[in-house]
């Protein structure tokens, strides 16, 4: 019996180094840093679109990123975000990684724990061989609980923090789409939104952005003590995202205004008129956020 002991102390101190490797204060420490290189990708990305709107001052009348890389401070600016971007998904890597490592190991733990629960069921009675392995279940039970908090690290990453700029040149093909259209859909076109396909898209567009402006509100109120520019920076970027939200619910409500009998003729009836309306309460509940985050901020300060 004391061989099936030997065997479960020598896993367990097997795992030992790799456990030391990976405190849950480790992934707190990346998280802390993924936080600055997402503002300061932020304050690069506001610094990109300044070139940019300079860009089409100074005579550049395109949609194409090559045709903007012609001028000198547009592609400045476009090189320094990028990098920006690249630093900040170089962290949010570094915590999957750690936060993967973890998993992996709690995963090991969490068999050796069973295996010894089978043995010790199996054996019922029967006394470990020594007092140090006697204490094996308990320090295990205790390493598994602190490896499950860095391991699920990772789950604690805001949606910004975790998706900004995901595909960075996707991102910049979408802000020099829309930097030369106001949002706004002609009247002609409205009707386009009651596509199955564009309303799918509309609500799943609509929520994604409820949930960003949520969590910004959340960070900013969370770290205004600490920081009011953290808390400032995160206010900011809250209010750009319900003026998408607003031209999106906007959009609708003229579809609603202008062109009622097409919602009537349309298949999904029904459906159309509870996403309008839930795109005008969407926008109101994130107002009413921004507007109670901004007071809390204030307050905090």
């Amino acid at each position: 019996m004391s061989k099936e002991w030997d065997k479960f102390q020598s896993e367990f101190k097997k795992l030992q180094p790799g456990i030391k490797k990976l405190p849950v204060s480790g992934a707190t420490k990346i998280h802390a840093q993924l936080k600055k290189t997402l503002n300061k990708a932020w304050d690069q990305e506001d610094k990109f679109r300044d070139a940019l709107g300079k860009a089409q001052k100074d005579g550049v009348k395109s949609e194409k990123l090559a045709d903007f890389m012609k001028d000198k401070g547009f592609k400045d600016a476009h090189t320094t975000w990028k990098k920006a971007v690249e630093t900040h998904h170089g962290e949010v890597d570094q915590l999957k990684a750690y936060c993967s490592q973890a998993a992996e190991t709690h995963g090991k733990l969490t068999t050796l724990q069973t295996d010894i629960e089978k043995y010790q069921k199996k054996n019922k009675g029967v006394a470990p061989p020594s007092k140090e392995i006697e204490k094996l279940p308990t320090i295990l039970k205790k390493q598994i609980a602190e490896l499950k908090k860095t391991k699920d690290a990772i789950g604690k990453l805001t949606a910004p923090e975790k998706l900004y700029a995901v595909n960075f040149k996707r991102t910049v093909d979408n802000i020099l789409k829309k930097s030369g259209k106001s949002g706004k859909i002609s009247d002609a076109d409205l009707p386009k939104l009651l596509e199955d396909k564009a309303l799918k898209k509309s609500v799943k567009e609509a929520s994604n952005l409820v949930q960003s402006i949520t969590e910004l509100c959340d960070s900013a109120v969370e770290n205004a003590p600490a920081s009011r520019k953290d808390a400032t920076t995160d206010l900011k970027k809250a209010k750009l995202q319900i003026k998408q939200l607003k031209k999106l619910s906007t959009n609708y409500q003229n579809l609603k205004k202008k062109h009622p009998d097409k919602i009537k003729a349309s298949k999904g009836a029904k459906k159309v008129l509870a996403s309008i309306k839930n795109f005008a309460s969407q926008l109101t509940a994130s107002e009413k956020k921004l507007k109670d985050s901004e007071a809390a901020v204030k307050k905090a300060a």
